[in-house]
């Protein structure tokens, strides 16, 4: 039986799903003496990159799991945002619940049997994509919480370090469709690679472009580039042509306080 880890990033006490195979992980821990109720691990233990939090926001959990967790498939999802691995729902992109009840994991499929019988079927799992209407380059660009500089500035590290992935880097930016909020499940090998890549780039940006003048929102800069830089790497697996691939509808959970009130 293969061991699978979908981690959960929580900033904040938030309702939990309750399922063997969902961890929450407290993230930015290095950050507050806050420590929240329920979690399987802070981002803030071993090796890692927790004080970043800010600029990095989700992907503080990504490294620490991939420097420090071990696991045959490694899932991410937010303490609002998960897939869903129902049938009933899954004509959509995404669904909208009003909260985490006692229905919720049953209703979208997040229970041990219905997860596992769908991830080892696979060795990626991505969220349905967006169509924006616009390019993901274009659509970056204009974004009131990025600059279109620091997109290109990623976009020439992998045409300079890894030239074989530039063809599937531009071909995801000139599409409509959009794989953004840093969510995935992926096959350990597929995962390390990912990590690799993707905290290469994000180191080289760090070193050579100045965010000092930033906004706060502008700030979290390093986990929007993430959400190109995970359609870019899709895209290259895609190409390859060996893997096989899933793709599942979003459910966006408006109430996440533990009381449900």
């Amino acid at each position: 039986m293969s061991d699978i880890k979908i981690f959960v990033s929580c900033h904040k006490d938030v309702k939990k799903v309750d399922c063997p195979l969902i961890y929450p992980v407290q993230v930015g821990a290095a950050l507050t003496d806050k420590r929240l109720d329920g979690m399987a691990y802070r981002d803030d233990e071993g090796e890692n990159i927790s004080a970043l939090n800010r600029k990095y926001c989700e992907l503080t959990a990504q490294y620490y799991v991939y420097k420090n967790v071990e696991a045959d498939y490694y899932g991410f999802f937010h303490y609002r945002r998960y897939l869903s691995f129902s049938e009933k729902y899954s004509r959509l992109t995404a669904y909208t619940a009003d909260k985490i009840d006692d229905g919720f994991a049953a209703r979208y499929g997040l229970t041990p049997e219905k997860m596992r019988g769908t991830i080892e079927g696979y060795d990626i799992i991505m969220p349905k994509p967006y169509y924006i209407f616009i390019t993901n380059r274009f659509m970056y660009k204009i974004s009131p919480s990025g600059f279109g500089k620091d997109l290109k500035f990623c976009m020439n590290v992998i045409k300079r370090d890894y030239p074989h992935m530039y063809a599937a880097a531009k071909k995801y930016m000139r599409s409509p469709f959009s794989y953004t909020c840093n969510m995935f499940i992926m096959k350990k090998e597929l995962f390390a690679g990912y990590s690799k890549w993707l905290f290469d780039i994000l180191a080289k940006f760090d070193k050579e472009v100045d965010c000092s003048k930033y906004t706060p929102v502008q700030g979290r800069v390093s986990g929007y580039l993430a959400e190109r830089l995970l359609g870019v790497y899709f895209y290259y697996l895609r190409s390859l042509k060996k893997y096989k691939v899933k793709k599942l509808s979003r459910v966006f959970v408006k109430n996440t306080s533990p009381d449900g009130v």
